[in-house]
């Protein structure tokens, strides 16, 4: 910036040189000032630069991959991830499914995890879920159907589930980011998050600031944990479109979109892969599940 005071006579480039030759300033002395400035200029972009810089020379840090479908990569840690669907169509047990596949530390093929598939949490990392549409009584059942289908007897101290419907929503992200906090710091690390659901955190899916605001909030925990984060949202009254201007951006910024219709033949829920910015929807096709009452939770149907 050249020191000028913005008035009609000292608002640009000549008025500078005008005012240090009346100082007494040769030109090549402000030649001189003019390349510092340049120079100045070019090491303080070159500095901002460096952050965000991608170079073939550099590569960055593979991700590790959590999770699949049909050997197509869903989402690697970093990941944001949308679940959406209608009401009652099964995206919040889809989504237990894959925390009771976070409690392992090694494969477990044995568990059904509705068709997706889950690598194990070798680190034992924390899990997180976060409850903003359910009561106490739905979220307790939710975790023992989790912890079921893990084949886990008791609840592993780094798997944590919070319902905040009695939390007012001004409050809400601020909690979660304190939580991610204090269970990076004792776990060693996030493996994965689930928010059910997203749009509980802001005034109104159809404010578009709000929209972009959250995701890009939603984007950067994952990012910064390098956890994978799942987020669930309803649809519009229609299969596949997503609830309002959070919906929109938010299929534009996952890394993956799994939508999860009731089947009308069967009543079964359906599962589809609408989006896979690691690999193909179409590869990774269709799975369905349903409610086993002998057993007393979904499971995948032939």
């Amino acid at each position: 910036m050249l020191p000028l005071e913005g008035s009609k006579t000292e608002k640009d480039i000549s008025d500078y040189v005008k005012k240090e030759l009346v100082r007494g300033l040769s030109f090549e002395e402000i030649t001189l000032q003019f390349r510092a400035w340049v120079d100045e200029c070019k090491s303080a972009v070159e500095e901002a630069q460096e952050t965000y810089l991608i170079r073939l020379d550099v590569p960055p840090a593979q991700p590790y991959r959590v999770l699949s479908m049909g050997f197509q990569s869903v989402a690697s840690a970093g990941g944001l991830v949308c679940i959406t669907g209608g009401p009652g169509t099964g995206k919040s047990n889809y989504a237990g499914a894959i925390v009771s596949g976070t409690l392992h530390t090694v494969l477990e093929e044995s568990i059904d995890t509705l068709g997706i598939q889950v690598s194990p949490n070798v680190e034992r990392k924390a899990v997180l879920l976060f409850d903003t549409e359910q009561s106490d009584h739905q979220s307790f059942d939710n975790l023992k159907r989790v912890l079921a289908r893990a084949g886990v007897a008791r609840q592993p101290d780094y798997l944590q589930v919070m319902n905040l419907c009695r939390m007012p929503r001004s409050e809400r992200q601020a909690f979660i980011e304190k939580s991610l906090e204090y269970a990076a710091g004792k776990y060693n690390g996030i493996y994965c998050m689930v928010i059910d659901g997203l749009a509980d955190l802001i005034g109104s899916a159809n404010d578009e600031d709000e929209a972009v605001r959250i995701v890009e909030w939603a984007q950067g925990l994952a990012e910064k944990y390098q956890m994978v984060l799942i987020s669930i949202v309803h649809t519009a009254g229609l299969p596949e479109k997503v609830r309002g201007h959070l919906g929109s951006e938010l299929t534009r910024k996952a890394s993956a979109v799994i939508d999860i219709e009731t089947d009308k033949k069967s009543g079964n829920s359906l599962v589809k892969v609408l989006k896979l910015r690691e690999g193909s929807a179409a590869q990774a096709g269709m799975c369905m599940f349903g409610w086993d009452e002998k057993v007393k939770m979904h499971v995948t149907c032939a």
